[in-house]
C-alpha cells in the first residue's frame, strides 16, 4: 500500500527529498517519538519549512492510538504561545496522519536537557 511504501521511503534514504504528504514535500528526518516521526518538509506553494509528525497507520493500527494523536492535534492547535512552537495544519493522506508545526531550527530539547 501506498503508506508501507512512503514509510520504506523515508527510513532509506532520510537526507533526499522523498515524498509528499499533502502540501508538504518531505526533505528529512528531524527527530523520533513515541507517536510519530518528526520530519523537515517544505509547503510546495508557500516554498516555506515546517517540522510535519507523521503518525503512519500501519504502526498504530488501533483506533486508540489515533484517537490520542487526534488529541494531541487539537490541543496543539489550541496553544498560542511565543515560546511553544505553533501547530499550523493538521490532516490525512492516505492513511498517514500528520501534524504540521512551525520549524524551528536548532538543538532539540533533549539535548538541551542532556
Amino acid at each position: 500500500n501506498s503508506n508501507d511504501s512512503l514509510q520504506a521511503g523515508l527510513s532509506n534514504a532520510p537526507n533526499e527529498t522523498l515524498k509528499v504528504i499533502g502540501p508538504y514535500e518531505i526533505i528529512r528526518r528531524i527527530g523520533q517519538g513515541g507517536m510519530g516521526t518528526v520530519y523537515l518538509a517544505q509547503h510546495q506553494a508557500l516554498r516555506k519549512q515546517v517540522a510535519i509528525k507523521l503518525l503512519p497507520d500501519r504502526a498504530f493500527p488501533q483506533e486508540e492510538h489515533r484517537a490520542r494523536f487526534r488529541r494531541e492535534v487539537q490541543t496543539a492547535g489550541l496553544l498560542n504561545h511565543s515560546l511553544i512552537v505553533n501547530a499550523t495544519d493538521a490532516g490525512v493522506c492516505d492513511t498517514t496522519h500528520y501534524l504540521v508545526m512551525e520549524y524551528i531550527d536548532g538543538l532539540d530539547l533533549s539535548r538541551i536537557v542532556r
